[in-house]
């Protein structure tokens, strides 16, 4: 291997790899390594011996950036998710909107925590509410432009809102990318810097959990589950929807922590819905 031959990945990526490769070369001073100029290959081959990681170079094209396992995220991870939420205090949040495009923003939102309880539900008026009226979104909420004429504005609504997304207990929302920048969008819309909003995706989780390549939509999921979902399509109503989803899945995993194979790793109780109904 040249010594020199570029590396792909984040600086701190790259100088992982140039130890590992420094190692590597220590360990097999005889034999050449393989030729792979992604960072993360070394980093995920660093403890292979000679036979083993001249067989993973052959797949070298999984490292890329541009490759894609399916599901991209499995149920270790959900089992490992769930863990950690199921030990504490946690909070959904749902909102609804002017539409889904970049320039929409939210006529609606709810945050709930884990006892269900209602803790924020407000109707929001939007800057942009005369494209709201007669659109596909009034049409799919059934909220009507002329019911949010006079109802609180994003700033009037954000003093009790901050707080609850920011003070420190996980937020899931079902479908995170979009709920996220949306609530980021109205706060800017107003004049507000909201910062970064750290979110967990619960149709993520879900997804994985049920170990599927595709993602569903709330009532889907409910439906697979076997939760209640009442009042569709309202902020409040998919808000604990979503909650009673997530309690779901902590409720039918079992969560083994051993030890196998020199790391610790989750078993899996196949005791979960899916099974039952036959679906999965």
């Amino acid at each position: 291997m040249i010594a020199d031959q570029p590396l792909f990945g984040s600086a701190k990526q790259v100088r992982w790899a140039r130890r590992i490769q420094a190692d590597l070369r220590d360990r097999y001073p005889h034999q050449p390594l393989p030729d792979s100029p992604f960072a993360s290959f070394w980093i995920d081959h660093r403890s292979d011996e000679y036979p083993d990681l001249l067989a993973a170079a052959s797949e070298e094209l999984r490292h890329s950036p541009f490759s894609s396992t399916y599901p991209r995220y499995g149920r270790d991870e959900a089992l490992a998710t769930l863990a950690l939420l199921a030990g504490g205090d946690f909070l959904t949040v749902d909102s609804e909107t002017t539409g889904v495009k970049k320039t929409d923003q939210l006529t609606e939102i709810a945050v709930v925590s884990r006892n269900e309880t209602v803790l924020l539900h407000s109707f929001i008026k939007p800057t942009n509410l005369e494209s709201y009226a007669d659109s596909d979104a009034e049409s799919i909420t059934g909220l009507k432009a002329e019911a949010l004429g006079d109802v609180p504005s994003f700033a009037d609504v954000w003093p009790q809102l901050h707080p609850l997304l920011y003070g420190g207990s996980p937020v899931l929302a079902y479908n995170s990318n979009f709920d996220g920048p949306m609530i980021r969008r109205s706060a800017w819309a107003v004049g507000i810097q909201a910062p970064p909003l750290h979110m967990l995706c619960a149709m993520k989780l879900f997804s994985a959990f049920v170990e599927s390549d595709d993602s569903y939509k709330l009532i889907e999921a409910c439906t697979i589950a076997g939760v209640d979902l009442v009042d569709a399509h309202t902020a409040s109503g998919d808000a604990i929807a979503a909650m009673r989803l997530v309690e779901w899945m902590i409720a039918h995993g079992s969560y083994v922590l051993r030890l196998h194979g020199g790391r610790h790793v989750f078993e899996f109780s196949r005791d979960y819905g899916g099974e039952e109904n036959g679906r999965y």
